[in-house]
């Protein structure tokens, strides 16, 4: 897969080489500092954004190499970190928009591993749902079809990215 990306995805080449090879995590035992853990060991990969946008890059490929990127961190983990539990987390943030990479300490207990989808379904939820062209604003005093934004019951939901994790 690597190979794959050299040639046609030398940004995302770099990016996950970058991550594989010289990963820049920090760890606490405290389970009150996961907070900290996620904010610190959290990256976004925008590496694949002009592929994806230009359909160059296929859903299976590109799951591929997102999988391969959890594979050497996995791979780095266990080798240096033996005895510890780890959460790796991969979900698309459309807003950005790029796909956002996190690694955990796992604590059973303040884990929430349910509502995952797999690593195709994130995908194509960020090629359907990415803002490529920005994010519209509107203004208050401009309503929208006479509808003022902060009355529409889409400005009221919490949006969930979809996400998928893997327990090291």
């Amino acid at each position: 897969m690597l190979d794959y990306l050299s040639i046609h995805a030398q940004k995302a080449y770099r990016e996950i080489i970058n991550i594989t090879e010289h990963p820049d995590l920090l760890f606490s035992n405290d389970p009150a500092l996961l907070a900290s853990e996620y904010a610190y060991n959290s990256t976004y990969l925008f590496g694949f954004n002009r592929l994806i946008r230009k359909n160059r890059l296929t859903t299976p490929i590109l799951a591929a190499s997102l999988n391969g990127l959890m594979d050497g961190i996995e791979s780095y983990l266990r080798r240096y970190y033996t005895a510890k539990a780890f959460v790796i987390t991969v979900s698309a943030d459309p807003l950005v928009p790029a796909f956002k990479l996190s690694v955990v300490s796992y604590y059973e207990e303040r884990h929430q591993l349910d509502g995952l989808v797999s690593l195709e379904e994130v995908v194509e939820w960020y090629r359907a749902n990415a803002c490529w062209d920005g994010i519209k604003i509107v203004s208050e005093e401009k309503p929208i079809n006479g509808i003022f934004c902060e009355d529409t019951e889409e400005a009221k939901t919490e949006i969930i990215y979809p996400r998928h994790c893997r327990v090291l």
